[in-house]
């Protein structure tokens, strides 16, 4: 189990991991008993982490051989107390902030030069846009925070029938602001039906 918060993690109820215990053959002339199950994991990662509650992750048979494992990750202070878990945990400094420290977008923002809504409600199976024709269709594209020079691709999947259509563009440096805002049009052949268009680009930052 993994519980992972920005800021303070309180614990004040109770967090169980148990293994379970071993099992009864019914009869000891043909078949053994089974083994009780090891402790589970709990890991907990936050700036702090306090509070009066409880975490356990001990074996199905007590054993400490067989327990599990409770590591607790922090940036600032845990004052949770050693004495609230089973095993004792291990307390270690957390690799560094929870938050995301990209903002990249890629953005859709007209489909055969009708302007896409906000929020899109293709993935939701809504209608965003219309087209009165099937054929080749501009797909143009919003970017911020993505590097000038990132190739971007977008697909559109048919909702039923053919395989998905592929088209790659990429963000041009004339077509990019010093900030870091794009824009960029592809032009996809889309046959008859409806389609879910996407897109997405990757880069090393």
């Amino acid at each position: 189990m993994l519980i992972v918060a920005n800021g303070t993690l309180t614990v004040d109820g109770q967090i169980w991991a148990y293994g379970g215990s071993g099992g009864s053959s019914g009869d000891s002339s043909c078949a053994s008993n089974a083994g009780a199950g090891s402790g589970g994991a709990i890991r907990l990662v936050a700036n702090t982490i306090t509070g009066s509650g409880n975490l356990f992750a001990g074996s199905g048979d007590s054993s400490a051989k067989h327990a599990g494992v409770i590591p607790l990750e922090t940036l600032a202070t845990n004052t949770l107390s050693a004495t609230s878990t089973d095993p004792v945990p291990s307390r270690v400094p957390s690799t560094g902030p929870l938050t995301n420290p990209l903002t990249a977008t890629v953005e859709i923002t007209q489909v055969g030069g009708q302007t896409v809504p906000t929020p899109p409600q293709g993935v939701f199976r809504g209608t965003d846009v219309i087209l009165q024709t099937p054929g080749l269709v501009s797909v143009r594209l919003a970017t911020s925070g993505v590097p000038s020079g990132t190739a971007v691709n977008v697909v559109a999947k048919p909702r039923v029938g053919v395989a998905p259509i592929l088209q790659s563009a990429t963000l041009a440096p004339a077509n990019c602001t010093t900030a870091g805002d794009c824009d960029v049009t592809v032009t996809i052949n889309l046959p008859s039906g409806a389609h879910v268009i996407e897109a997405q680009a990757t880069f090393q930052p």
